[in-house]
């Protein structure tokens, strides 16, 4: 499979049936995870809103967690040194625990699990992760399912745009830096990961309005300015739209958005995603560099584990 069809295959994940049932009998959610299984938890503590929801991404696990506490432990190879640990030490505090795997130790447990295709690269296979979490917890039927698989083909149909965006930045050599904002600003921080693992770039996020209170009062005399490409991860509206509108004649820098393609926050969100995912796989290509590649990290657990 090329690397553009895993991509892609977030289309198909989205109709992924996995889910668990949740009891009602809980105080709160935490959501172990790291890196590409990581931002399962960010995005759904953004979406999810009736209970709180703590994302653990380490070895160690807060005091609150208890018996009272749901956890999804998520790791796409069921082998992630930090989740197993943490999810060992939920285990001794007697919680309900859920397990989002493809298999490795910690289909191992004995715990309740949702097994999901492992032959993607962790990072391509968000859906198969998130879906059923959202579908677990009643936040992705039949009609949202529908929505966000005709704002995934919006995206598509804009690859061209995309690509033309992506070689922009990578012949200008710049460095992306994406803004995230309400109410899923998470998806900055995906995208910047996704330059990182997929095209080899350095890359920076923050969110609006945070960073009108910090970043901005930087930017107008800030040296090296040129060498940054500035983006957000979603269309601005509203007191958000005002902001962007004032950033851009404060600093004189451009501020890319991308469109709209649904009113329902599950659908942009995934469109969001998809957008960030296929910028970052063009940045790869124009760089020529292999986006399947993070031998640096492979390295980095061979030397841990030895």
């Amino acid at each position: 499979m090329e690397y553009i069809d895993e991509v892609l295959s977030l289309i198909e994940q989205i109709r992924f049936k996995g889910y668990f049932s949740p009891s009602e009998d809980f105080s709160n959610i935490a959501i172990l995870g790291m890196g590409g299984s990581g931002i399962v938890g960010q995005l759904f503590r953004e979406i999810y809103t009736k209970k709180p929801v703590t994302v653990v991404s380490d070895y160690n696990i807060p005091d609150f967690i208890s018996e009272k506490t749901l956890v999804i432990a998520v790791s796409h190879s069921g082998n992630t040194e930090e989740t197993i640990r943490a999810m060992e030490k939920c285990e001794s505090r007697g919680s309900r625990i859920v397990i989002i795997t493809s298999g490795g130790k910690m289909s191992a447990k004995d715990h309740e699990k949702v097994t999901i295709p492992g032959e993607l690269q962790p990072r391509c296979s968000l859906g198969y992760m998130l879906i059923p979490i959202l579908r677990s917890f009643g936040l992705f039927d039949e009609k949202v399912e529908g929505e966000t698989n005709r704002s995934l083909h919006s995206v598509m149909s804009i690859g061209p745009d995309i690509e033309k965006i992506s070689k922009s930045l990578v012949d200008d050599k710049k460095i992306p830096v994406v803004y995230g904002i309400s109410p899923t600003p998470s998806v900055a921080y995906r995208w910047k990961t996704q330059f990182n693992e997929n095209a080899k770039m350095l890359a920076f996020n923050s969110a609006i309005p945070e960073m009108n209170h910090n970043e901005l009062a930087a930017m107008p005399s800030c040296y090296g300015l040129e060498n940054f490409m500035f983006f957000i991860a979603g269309h601005p509206d509203g007191r958000i739209r005002k902001r962007v509108e004032a950033m851009e004649e404060i600093t004189g820098v451009e501020f890319h958005e991308i469109p709209v393609f649904s009113g329902n926050v599950i659908a942009n969100t995934f469109s969001a995603i998809l957008y960030g995912d296929l910028l970052t796989y063009y940045a790869a290509v124009h760089r020529g560099v292999d986006p399947r590649d993070v031998s640096a990290i492979t390295k980095l657990k061979r030397i841990l584990s030895s």
